[in-house]
């Protein structure tokens, strides 16, 4: 029965140790408001009210819009270039092949031979 007692006695130092220790924290924590050293915690209102936590919503609405707006025009821009390259590709081609065909015209009318290569062709508007 002794043994029990004093182990009775450890348990009961050991919470009113505890529960003390809680005691003066929220003590200590009740002066520093008062003293201003610390500011009150917010009211359920006040948290629900908070600037920055409706600043972060709103961003993060703005985000997944934004994530949203750029995949479709990912799924466009790849659509407009293979109609691009359906309907105009051919056109584009030709009008490629002629631009050819008449530079080597002129350079043969220029200097009578036709060009070894096309350097001068691919460099005509770097200069």
């Amino acid at each position: 029965m002794v043994k029990e007692a004093k182990a009775a006695e450890v348990l009961q130092k050991r919470f009113r140790g505890i529960a003390a220790r809680k005691q003066i924290e929220e003590m200590r924590e009740e002066e520093m408001i008062f003293l201003g050293m610390k500011p009150r915690p917010k009211t359920a209102l006040e948290r629900e009210n908070d600037p920055l936590v409706a600043r972060q919503k709103t961003r993060d609405r703005y985000k997944m819009v934004q994530q949203q707006n750029w995949m479709e025009y990912e799924q466009e821009r790849k659509e407009m270039t293979a109609e691009i390259g359906n309907l105009e590709g051919h056109d584009i081609k030709e009008k490629m092949l002629r631009e050819r065909r008449d530079w080597i015209a002129e350079q043969k009318a220029l200097f009578a031979k036709i060009p070894a290569n096309l350097d001068g062709f691919n460099n005509r508007f770097n200069e």
